[in-house]
């Protein structure tokens, strides 16, 4: 007859080898999950941020008509309309803004103007590359039927951009003459 052996709980504690007491793979899984969730928060962050410069983009476009920047320079002139029918030219040293108000009349015939762009004609842009540095300065309209800007005219230093449909072409002088006619009515000559 065979005996059964009883067993017993072994109370000694097994002694855990030095090469696992400090886990590398726990700490190189650890830092991975860690490199991995920085990437992950600086792109969140990052893209938290474009759709904030979107939004005032959006803001803008909403409230503006017209939008002419002009460069960095010391005394860059940019003019602004809004919808509202407010004409300001805003300067980047401490000088003052120049704000006027236009008349419905002409608020409503530049909308009217923007609007008749179609989207062919606010596609179509020329490039023209000179010898002489332009600058950094855009002119542009914001058309609410084709819900984006237009583009009338750009200076990227010695390129040149601009419209060649003539919807866009005809905006441009009644855009200087309001500039010149609400900001600056002493300088307007009349012929």
């Amino acid at each position: 007859m065979t005996k059964k052996l009883k067993r017993t709980k072994n109370t000694k504690k097994a002694a855990i080898p030095e090469h696992k007491k400090h886990q590398p793979g726990l700490v190189c899984s650890l830092a991975i999950l860690l490199a991995t969730m920085t990437f992950i928060a600086g792109t969140a962050i990052g893209a938290f941020m474009v759709a904030q410069a979107r939004r005032i983009e959006e803001r803008q476009n909403r409230d503006a008509v017209l939008f002419i920047k002009q460069g960095a320079e010391i005394d860059a002139v940019t003019y602004v309309i809004y919808r509202n029918g407010l004409i300001a030219e805003r300067f980047t040293d401490d000088r003052p803004d120049n704000k006027a108000i236009m008349n419905e009349e002409d608020l409503r015939d530049l909308k009217r103007r923007i609007e008749n762009i179609d989207r062919d004609s606010s596609r179509a842009i020329t490039r023209e590359s000179t010898d002489f540095n332009h600058g950094e300065s855009v002119m542009r309209v914001f058309s609410t039927r084709l819900s984006r800007w237009v583009i009338l005219r750009e200076y990227s230093g010695r390129d040149i951009f601009q419209s060649n449909a003539q919807s866009v072409l005809d905006l441009v002088d009644p855009i200087e003459q309001l500039i010149e006619r609400y900001l600056h009515p002493g300088d307007v000559v009349e012929d």
